[in-house]
């Protein structure tokens, strides 16, 4: 696995997980990280355009979490937090479910080759699209060890963990 990575802490109303896919939730004391594919962004460093430009692999991390809920909307938030909605579709095996996650900030973590594209990368076969990802890189992405990503956090500069 590639073990650069670039970390947006910046943004976060412009990533959009309504259309992505998901690996595995994994929590690490009081934060909550998932790999994703095909998440978009607007009006974002990343794309600065209206138009979404999905990202092939990232992660959405999850900082300082409060409250987690499955398949509720909640719009009360303590002072200080912030409601985040990841309506990523597993394909991983878990059910399906939406998330409302209360917490301090959402990050957004890319690979170093990470890639940008106006189409949706499709990682598996649905009745609608083929996949455009390779089934073996979308394998080791989902199921690879996160405690690279989690070190390359820890010694940012400012790093909230």
């Amino acid at each position: 696995m590639n073990k650069s990575y670039k970390v947006f802490y910046e943004g976060s109303d412009e990533i959009n997980t309504s259309e992505g896919y998901r690996g595995a939730i994994k929590i690490i004391d009081n934060h909550v990280i998932i790999p994703c594919i095909n998440v978009s962004v607007t009006e974002h460093s990343l794309n600065k355009t209206k138009e979404n430009n999905f990202i092939d692999y990232c992660y959405l991390f999850y900082l300082n979490v409060k409250t987690f809920h499955f398949n509720t909307v909640l719009n009360n938030v303590s002072e200080g937090t912030e409601m985040y909605y990841n309506g990523c579709a597993s394909i991983v095996g878990a059910e399906q479910f939406e998330a409302s996650i209360e917490c301090k900030k959402l990050c957004l973590i890319l690979r170093s080759d990470s890639r940008l594209s106006t189409k949706m990368w499709i990682p598996i076969e649905t009745p609608a699209f083929r996949p455009n990802l390779d089934k073996s890189e979308v394998y080791e992405f989902l199921h690879s060890d996160i405690n690279p990503v989690i070190d390359f956090i820890k010694y940012q500069e400012n790093s909230p963990l």
